[in-house]
């Protein structure tokens, strides 16, 4: 791996429930909203996702 980006979808949920409450609640709401990303390389791959190592040697699921 040369490098990737992480687009931290895990966080896409929260921030997308607190704009809709704001709608809802009429509350002003930017025009846009940004998620930050960040680019993976293998020096900090497992500062950004430390447990990738972990993952590494959890047993393999086979999905049926």
């Amino acid at each position: 791996m040369v490098c990737s980006v992480a687009y931290f979808p895990e966080t896409y949920g929260v921030r997308i429930i607190q704009l809709a409450l704001d709608i809802l609640n009429r509350r002003p709401v930017p025009p846009a909203i940004f998620i930050q990303h960040e680019l993976l390389t293998s020096e900090n791959v497992d500062k950004v996702y430390p447990n990738d190592a972990w993952m590494k040697n959890a047993p393999e699921r086979h999905l049926v």
